[in-house]
């Protein structure tokens, strides 16, 4: 009885103690919060700036700013609840942000996302698609042209801003600004069945050095695939390969290579140079299979990207074959040149185009970024024309670099030395193409 009785008290007593103990806790909060309170108001800060997650663990401060406006950015890509959160009673206008045809929000578990849960769908698009009145931009600023008119199905009153027709062409590239490298090699899965493509990869980070040796900064380039197991190969690819700090001499950040990414972490940004690796490509021809790519959010988000240049590689048969042929039927009948079985870049020294078809026409084509005949280019140095192997960049010569002889002997010289470089390259009939 006695112990009873001991175990009892101890109840109430613990109970009191910890009602007290909460009491001093809200005393606290609130002592907290006005004193950050006092500490905006006292800063004189006229906007407050957070993410959704910031909002919701500071709903209380931010609510006791009374704020009058509330703008939303990205916001077809925030679930309907955290918009509510925002919506304080002081608030005289709410602004909302975005593009209902890019990236929609995420839904953890996978059957909130389907009807009737519908999680997918943002507070944003329900507005749009039930008649609100909205304002839409018209006038784009990023993508060169023909890059803009892949999206011209979804976007039929975007017209380019005069500045997007002289952002300067890509050095090794020519005056491409779009183009897509078809193939039929068949895609992979890893232990978490995720899906790569080798030989996508494998052409992917051939160009991408490619351009580097050619004078591209390493950050202008991103890289975007639909799955992470392409992006985790091209990642391993890259540092197996390459040592940044060594072979390309830049500085900083310019190190570290390109930014690669999965086309659903780069939502809201962009970069000069954009290379889609669209991976899908099944062994089983018979049966066809878009993956991730029948969603047209995606599909817009990653043609989207580019500031200069957009190239693609992915099986346009297997595209057009599967379900997802109603989306990329209409970005391939806009393409100003048609998908093609090589990769073309250009020789700027020499004007010649080159025809890249595999990975080891990376290797073959040069090791310096250029067509492998002679440099030949005046170095600046007392007219002196440089004596290397073509490159890529501007020539950087030796102090007492000679002109080299234009004799017939240093001709016949010149034409021994690409048909080594190139191998078993066809030197086609026209006179300015290589095709490896």
């Amino acid at each position: 009885y006695l112990e009873r009785l001991h175990v009892l008290s101890t109840k109430l007593a613990l109970g009191t103690v910890f009602k007290q103990v909460n009491e001093v806790v809200k005393k606290l909060k609130l002592i907290r919060l006005r004193e950050d309170v006092d500490t905006v108001r006292k800063s004189g800060a006229r906007i407050i700036g957070c993410t959704t997650t910031g909002l919701t663990k500071y709903r209380g401060l931010i609510a006791a700013t009374q704020p009058r406006v509330m703008m939303i950015e990205e916001a077809a890509e925030i679930r309907e609840a955290n918009i509510t959160a925002a919506l304080f009673p002081s608030l005289q206008q709410i602004i909302l942000v975005g593009d209902h045809m890019q990236l929609a929000p995420h839904a953890d578990v996978l059957e909130l996302s389907r009807p009737p849960f519908n999680l997918k769908v943002s507070l944003f698009q329900k507005l749009v698609e039930r008649g609100l009145e909205y304002s839409s931009l018209q006038i784009q600023r990023r993508m060169a042209p023909d890059v803009r008119k892949l999206l011209s199905a979804w976007y039929p009153l975007l017209v380019d801003h005069p500045c997007t027709e002289s952002q300067g062409a890509i050095p090794g590239m020519g005056a491409q600004t779009l183009l897509w490298f078809d193939h039929r090699h068949a895609e992979s899965s890893d232990r978490y069945s995720s899906k790569f493509n080798a030989f996508e990869a494998d052409m992917v980070v051939g160009l991408y050095d490619y351009l580097v040796l050619n004078g591209t900064i390493p950050s202008d380039i991103t890289i975007l695939t639909f799955y992470n197991g392409q992006k985790s190969y091209i990642l391993n690819s890259l540092r197996r390969k390459y040592s940044f700090a060594s072979r390309y001499a830049g500085d900083g950040e310019d190190d570290a290579g390109p930014e690669v990414q999965t086309v659903d972490g780069y939502q809201g940004k962009e970069n000069e140079i954009v290379l889609v690796s669209v991976t899908r490509s099944p062994k089983n021809r018979s049966k066809p299979d878009a993956g991730f790519l029948k969603d047209q959010m995606r599909a817009i988000v990653a043609l989207s990207r580019p500031r200069r240049l957009l190239v693609v590689l992915g099986d346009t048969q297997n595209l057009l074959a599967s379900s997802a042929q109603p989306i990329w039927s209409e970005v391939l009948k806009r393409m100003k040149c048609p998908p093609c079985n090589y990769m073309p870049v250009f020789c700027e020294a020499h004007g010649r185009e080159i025809r890249v078809r595999q990975p080891d026409d990376w290797e073959r084509l040069a090791s310096k970024g250029g067509c492998g005949m002679r440099c030949g280019r005046k170095t600046g140095i007392h007219g002196s024309m440089c004596g290397q192997k073509c490159h890529g960049g501007s020539c950087k010569p030796a102090l007492g670099a000679s002109i080299p002889d234009r004799s017939a002997a240093s001709t016949a010289q010149t034409s021994s030395e690409l048909s080594t470089v190139t191998r078993a390259s066809v030197l086609s009939t026209e006179k300015n193409l290589i095709d490896l």
